[in-house]
């Protein structure tokens, strides 16, 4: 990937760095996950302090994923009590439709209500003998 300081910016007293990482043009795949990541451009704001992701967005720009190119979709984190960065909002702008037409579908989530939980597991196997 090419990263690419995109601007500075500041908001709510918080300064971010605006950084877009798109596939270098010489790529070439290993994984099925790393052809996919051939179609987007991602632009992440990252707070100088935290050095966390507040936004993330990513653009289809290649035919070759199931939305089309224009599909974009974009995360707004937020801290919470606990200081956990999580997902307050998505959108998600989807651009499908064939020879016959195209369509798009504007989805929006809010997130909220995140309560910390604990969890424990134990796994037993059966002696194979």
């Amino acid at each position: 990937m090419d990263h690419r300081l995109l601007r500075e910016a500041e908001s709510n007293g918080h300064k971010f760095r605006v950084v877009q990482s798109e596939a270098k043009k010489s790529a070439v795949a290993k994984t099925s996950a790393e052809t996919e990541a051939l179609f987007y451009r991602y632009v992440q704001w990252i707070d100088e302090d935290e050095k966390a992701v507040v936004r993330k967005e990513w653009d289809v720009i290649a035919p070759g994923v199931e939305t089309k190119p224009g599909s974009r979709t974009k995360v707004v984190f937020s801290r919470n009590i606990d200081s956990v960065w999580l997902p307050q909002r998505a959108e998600f702008l989807i651009v499908t439709g064939d020879r016959f037409g195209a369509s798009q579908v504007l989805q929006t989530n809010t997130y909220s209500g995140y309560r910390r939980f604990t969890t424990e597991t134990k796994i037993e196997f059966d002696d194979p003998q």
